[in-house]
């Protein structure tokens, strides 16, 4: 008779098989047995020759034979140990959406508090649309500034264009500090619209507030949104 031992950590099973038996069906009636011993709902990990150690290939199909058996088994979860699993897998992607919101709300308050700024000077009429071009770097490169010419070597680029990238630069920004027409305006208060989640209205709930009642502010100033 061959030997069928079933091992789930520290408990150890065994029961006999004859060698025309399948396999597949021991295993099961061994499993069976140490989950009478355990109390606990065993599964197969792996099935492995005894003396070998070595994995018993396509064992659900075979014949016993005449070579003993290991059965490495591992318990199963139950019902409500995988609920709980799956109630804290839900909770970690939760929370983890949880930062990545307040990430993204972080990264937009910024440009949310300029573009109140711009909209509510402009509404009152203490600021009119300008658009501010940069041409600092420009004028160092005529004067051959020797700082520029460092920054440039360092970077391995050419002067000329460090100037007009850093230009380039300012003035996209000059840009969204201080839109340069009503259309600019616009399209920085929708952008900026687009972006306002939970997360954001709770970091700055005034100007949230503020710019969604943008086609308010445009009716009660009609005269300064033409």
């Amino acid at each position: 008779m061959t030997i069928i031992v079933v091992r789930a950590a520290a408990t150890v099973a065994q029961v006999q098989a004859a060698g025309h038996e399948n396999l597949g069906s021991c295993v099961e009636r061994a499993l069976s047995t140490a989950q009478g011993c355990t109390g606990e709902n065993l599964e197969v990990k792996q099935v492995l020759f005894t003396d070998t150690q070595a994995p018993v290939a396509n064992w659900q199909q075979r014949l016993v034979g005449n070579q003993d058996v290991t059965v490495v088994a591992e318990t199963r979860g139950t019902l409500p140990q995988l609920v709980l699993s799956m109630s804290e897998t839900l909770q970690s992607v939760l929370t983890r959406l949880a930062d990545h919101d307040a990430q993204l709300a972080s990264g937009w308050a910024l440009r949310l508090r300029n573009v109140n700024a711009q909209l509510l000077l402009h509404a009152c009429g203490k600021q009119e649309f300008r658009t501010t071009t940069s041409d600092c770097y420009t004028k160092m490169l005529e004067q051959q500034d020797l700082g520029l010419e460092r920054l440039a070597q360092r970077m391995g680029m050419d002067a000329a264009a460090v100037a007009q990238q850093a230009d380039d630069l300012l003035t996209r920004r000059n840009c969204l500090t201080h839109p340069g027409s009503l259309e600019v305006l616009e399209q920085e208060v929708n952008e900026v619209l687009g972006h306002i989640t939970p997360a954001l209205r709770q970091m700055c709930p005034q100007e949230c507030q503020f710019l969604q009642a943008y086609n308010d502010i445009k009716c009660s100033f009609p005269e300064r949104f033409r």
